[in-house]
């Protein structure tokens, strides 16, 4: 009889051991797990946020238009104008088109152009700019402050001067870190084309997984509130803290305008995350709810 206690006995301890240490193994894997579902759930958020922020087809092309980079053009080309010809005399009206002057660029033909060269860039192809009439311009307007003024300039040199204020142009029109965005751009997108889909199938695969560990919706969703939990700190807490950090300050951008064309860039995938971070909380509340109201139900 006491014999047969002893064996009740250590079978019991074998038994309770046994349940210990699965559920000890158990608790590893759901743990595992919602580390695995967060860093899907992340790559995810930051992925999109990548693309639909900075790397879409025509991001940097909204960006600089909602910055006005390329209106502000016309006004440092007269400004360049001015100073190259400041040996002559020549009053600024000359260039920047009042007082009975032609206007030598407007800010619609500098967008075009410099919209039309982004867009080659980003294509790779080649964009001729037709400088042709800014040309006739130029040389037209020297020839009427010579006939106004009688200051001496002669043919070559109305050619010269237009030829170097054409070019000044041109180079404005060139965006700096323009060629090396296209590069990374180039190469996110093949990533991201991977990255992210697979990532949305390994987050629902974990998931599936977390709730086939656990015999109630209660236990799983548990370790998926931990998941959604850390996701808010990942997408929303962060990207929200980074919206109010100078990023750009240690690129030493000088062009105000530029400056403005990376912020924008910068808070819309900052935007795209706090997107996804409030997302991820609504989750998290709702699990949390979920979880109150069901353990509220089971005490009664």
């Amino acid at each position: 009889m006491a014999k047969d206690n002893l064996k009740q006995n250590e079978a019991k301890e074998e038994h309770y051991i046994r349940r210990k240490k699965q559920k000890r193994i158990k608790k590893i894997k759901s743990l595992i797990l919602s580390a695995l579902l967060l860093l899907s759930v992340t790559i995810v958020c930051y992925g999109s946020s990548m693309y639909l922020g900075i790397f879409y087809k025509n991001a940097i092309s909204d960006a600089l238009t909602d910055s006005e980079y390329f209106y502000s053009i016309p006004e440092k080309v007269v400004d360049k104008a001015c100073e190259y010809g400041s040996e002559y005399g020549i009053l600024r009206e000359v260039f920047s088109g009042t007082n009975g002057y032609d206007e030598i660029i407007t800010k619609g033909k500098a967008y075009n152009d410099g919209i039309a060269i982004v867009n080659a860039k980003l294509s790779k192809d080649t964009y001729e700019i037709d400088i042709s009439d800014m040309k006739y311009e130029i040389i037209g307007n020297l020839e009427q402050y010579v006939e106004k003024t009688g200051t001496q300039i002669s043919d070559e040199e109305k050619e010269e001067l237009a030829d170097e204020i054409t070019e000044y142009y041109k180079e404005s029109l060139v965006l700096p870190y323009m060629e090396q965005y296209v590069h990374v751009r180039s190469i996110i997108n093949r990533i991201l084309i991977v990255t992210v889909p697979f990532a949305t199938i390994l987050a629902f695969i974990f998931l599936i997984l977390q709730f086939k560990i656990h015999r109630t919706k209660v236990g799983a969703l548990k370790y998926i509130a931990y998941s959604a939990s850390g996701a808010v700190i990942t997408s929303l807490i962060i990207p929200t803290v980074m919206m109010f950090v100078d990023i750009l300050d240690k690129f030493n951008v000088d062009d105000e305008y530029l400056y403005k064309a990376g912020n924008t860039l910068l808070n819309r995938a900052f935007s795209v995350c706090i997107i996804f971070g409030v997302g991820c909380l609504v989750v998290y509340v709702a699990i949390l709810v979920y979880i109150f109201r069901k353990q509220s139900v089971s005490s009664k």
